[in-house]
């Protein structure tokens, strides 16, 4: 499924990213690499906030549709 349509407080593992290689790259730098564990913290306005490895992130939805978990 997308993280987009994760709920708030849901913990989700990353099983790919579809996006380009640049925004790949920038992303896994961030921590966001298959099999690590996120957690929504909010999902408002088309921002969703999420903590990775500890850390708090925001990104927006339509980079939230690009990301499937499970």
């Amino acid at each position: 499924m997308q993280l987009l349509m994760a709920k708030k407080g849901e913990e989700r593992k990353i099983f790919k990213l579809i996006v380009r290689d640049e925004d790949k790259k920038r992303l896994e730098h961030l921590g966001f690499l298959s099999g690590e564990t996120i957690r929504v913290i909010s999902n408002v306005n088309e921002i969703f906030v999420l903590e990775v490895k500890g850390a708090r992130l925001a990104i927006d939805e339509m980079t939230a549709s690009k990301i499937l978990v499970y």
